[in-house]
């Protein structure tokens, strides 16, 4: 009895799950080894050694990822909608640039799942889980549309998030809600930011770029990130436009010339990637946001025709990824 309401208490902690991770073969046969050499210590009642088998593997799996020297940048796959990771070397620091959701839109009662999809909880969190990370340090929500924040609150119940930075005034927009009263409810810090606003971790520079004012207005109001480590720069743009991208280069013209890495704006929308921005920054790689078959039809075939026409390599989540 006493043990059942132990571990009752334990499964209501908050976080209380170990995430080592998701196993290659490798380290699957490994760990597997090191059970079975455990279980023949203990036969003989060699306790230490049994210990010292189960233990050091397990904490070498577990490690593995502070030894990695790179920053690391994963766009993942959320359909219509965006959600990138990115950490800093060794894993100091663990950014998420904003959680996917869906843009839910009026059906019949009929169609009405009685278990909704949820991209946050479904997608993001198992994929967050496979690589280790039980621990955000910043989760960076551009701008307050479905696609962009409504898998937050789902993700927040499952992975601990140290701080939550937005747009100035978008934490009132009706999709923040959930988000918002979860935030309440783990006394998760939700903070407003704008341009000019940078940290370091390490050589890692993460800086914003964009809002320059605190009037919330939708697109064009998106945070802005630049991250650069070493020779290596990235725009994350959001759901920017065509007046945002030219108010980046007259503020910001010499640090996003010629950039490693673009997420093009508005999910490969007409409304963005002008010929301008595009002249401008000439990317090395860009990465299109956007669900396959998608009913906004993005991206534009004019966006990708402008890419083409020079040379620029580029892909789109919803066709290119996994």
């Amino acid at each position: 009895m006493l043990l059942t309401d132990f571990l009752l208490v334990l499964k209501d902690l908050p976080y209380q799950m170990w995430v080592p991770g998701k196993p290659s073969l490798l380290w699957l046969i490994i760990l597997y080894a090191t059970v079975f050499i455990a279980l023949y210590f203990i036969d003989y009642k060699r306790w230490g050694l049994a210990v010292v088998v189960l233990i050091v593997p397990a904490l070498l799996f577990t490690s593995r990822f502070w030894l990695n020297n790179e920053l690391q940048v994963t766009f993942i796959n959320v359909g219509q909608g965006d959600s990138i990771l990115i950490e800093s070397p060794r894993r100091k620091h663990v950014v998420l640039i904003d959680s996917g959701g869906l843009l839910r839109f009026q059906t019949d009662e009929w169609k009405t799942r009685d278990a909704p999809y949820e991209v946050g909880r479904q997608v993001v969190v198992p994929y967050l889980k496979g690589k280790g990370i039980a621990t955000i340090n910043t989760m960076i929500l551009t701008h307050a549309d479905a696609d962009h924040v409504e898998g937050a609150e789902e993700i927040a119940k499952e992975i601990r998030i140290k701080e939550i930075h937005v747009s100035p005034n978008s934490w009132g927009e009706k999709a923040m809600d959930a988000l918002r009263i979860e935030s309440e409810k783990q006394s998760i810090p939700i903070v407003e930011q704008i341009a000019g606003v940078s940290w370091n971790i390490g050589q890692t520079v993460f800086a914003y770029l964009s809002p320059t004012d605190t009037q919330y207005e939708g697109n064009n109001d998106s945070l802005v990130l630049y991250v650069q480590y070493g020779d290596f720069r990235a725009l994350f743009t959001g759901d920017l436009e065509k007046d945002g991208e030219r108010d980046l280069i007259h503020h910001y013209g010499p640090y996003i010339r010629n950039i490693t890495l673009l997420k093009a704006g508005h999910h490969g929308s007409k409304t963005s990637s002008s010929e301008e921005f595009v002249e401008h920054t000439m990317p090395a790689l860009t990465i299109i946001t956007a669900g396959k078959e998608n009913r906004y039809k993005h991206p534009a075939k004019e966006d990708v025709e402008r890419l083409k026409e020079r040379g620029l390599r580029h892909y789109t989540t919803g066709t290119d990824g996994p």
